[in-house]
């Protein structure tokens, strides 16, 4: 017998529902999974921060009370949680032992406890742990325990400064730097003292005399040596005065002026400067962070930012690209959080942190895997308030 006219349609209208159903629930999963609906982790969050390390697609941070915090991307187990699991607000790493100083790398992160011991967790493909493995790690351990730290810079090569002032490469594999396949730390530049050392994108330490060194990679004259060759070991870098504070094209001078070179100097142009140059000569400086924006306070509390803001990392609620499809760019210094007393910095990938005199840590730019720590995956062009 054949069906009906009736029937053949009502099953085909009921076939159509269904699919227009099954999308529509994807639809509402996806927006779910990346913040639309505010789906937030029932987390209880410190009272206040101490220190924030951005990351590739994570943050790690520290509480008044010395404990390690962090959130956004988990797949190789760098929140240190023992998971894999990712996280959109800050999650507090379960270990009782108290740090004072944290750095983030692309997957990987290193920190100095109080007694000056050295830890690590996050991926290890290329011995970047320093642990002689490489075996990814999702809980922090202590390597070198026969030792105490007093500076590291996990971002590309992991480095670690100890309290005899000597320079340690955990490993790495970036074409143009000092690496070691083993996965075993090793102490560089021998018979030179260290106070201060960064890395990404190049690499650049302070020695106890005053004396920049710079190796790497130096594609835009991020190491200020006045070239853009890649400089396979590390030499002395003259400079026109005396640094106390370096990151990655920016440092710190004894008296608080505030130096920058490479490209993105903040001068006012888009020029690259192969030498460190002062800006900013009425104001002196207390803190720096450089990545694909650039972050400084001064000694009065004031943020100020410049580079790009493809992703809002400049928190002036500008992002994306210009009418010829460029990313947009601020080539001078703009001051933002005002009316907040600003500490300390940090930048990570296309993210930007700043804390508060009052330990409150403010948060905009990319949010990829909820590295903000907002609770979402939504971009912000302008700070947030996390805690």
């Amino acid at each position: 017998m054949e069906r009906s006219f009736l029937s053949r349609h009502s099953l085909k209208l009921i076939i159509s529902l269904s699919i227009l159903a099954y999308i529509a629930l994807n639809v509402v999963v996806v927006l779910w999974f990346f913040g639309f609906f505010g789906r937030q982790e029932n987390v209880v969050l410190p009272s206040s921060i101490f220190a924030v390390s951005g990351g590739g697609s994570h943050t790690l941070a520290i509480d008044g009370d010395g404990y390690l915090w962090a959130w956004g991307n988990n797949y190789f187990g760098q929140l240190g949680d023992g998971t894999r699991r990712n996280r959109n607000r800050p999650t507090r790493i379960p270990i009782d032992t108290k740090f004072k100083k944290i750095s983030s790398g692309l997957h990987n992160n290193l920190a100095i406890c109080i007694g000056g011991g050295l830890w690590t967790w996050g991926v290890n493909n290329s011995g970047q742990l320093g642990d002689g493995t490489r075996i990814n790690r999702s809980t922090p351990q202590r390597i070198m325990p026969d030792k105490q730290f007093i500076a590291i810079s996990a971002n590309g090569n992991a480095y670690a400064i100890d309290t005899n002032n000597r320079l340690w490469v955990l490993t790495g594999n970036i074409p143009g730097e000092i690496g070691y396949s083993t996965g075993i730390p090793a102490n560089i530049i021998q018979n030179t003292q260290f106070t201060h050392v960064s890395s990404g994108g190049g690499n650049l330490a302070l020695d106890i005399d005053g004396n920049m060194w710079g190796w790497g990679i130096n594609v835009s004259g991020q190491l200020g040596n006045g070239t853009t060759a890649i400089q396979p070991i590390p030499v002395i870098i003259p400079t026109p005065v005396r640094f106390v504070e370096i990151c990655i094209a920016m440092a710190i001078d004894e008296n608080g002026g505030l130096w920058t070179w490479g490209g993105g100097a903040g001068t006012g142009t888009g020029d690259i400067y192969l030498t460190p140059t002062q800006i900013m000569s009425e104001r002196s400086f207390t803190a720096i962070s450089t990545g694909s924006a650039r972050l400084v306070a001064d000694t009065d509390g004031n943020l100020w930012v410049w580079g790009r803001s493809l992703d809002g990392q400049l928190g002036i609620g500008i992002d994306g690209l210009d009418e010829n499809l460029v990313a947009v760019r601020r080539t001078s210094p703009i001051h933002i959080l005002q009316g907040k007393t600003v500490v300390s910095v940090s930048t990570g990938g296309a993210t930007s942190f700043a804390i508060t005199d009052e330990g409150h840590l403010w948060a905009w730019g990319s949010n990829t895997y909820g590295r903000l720590g907002d609770g979402t995956s939504r971009m912000r062009n302008v700070p947030v308030r996390i805690i």
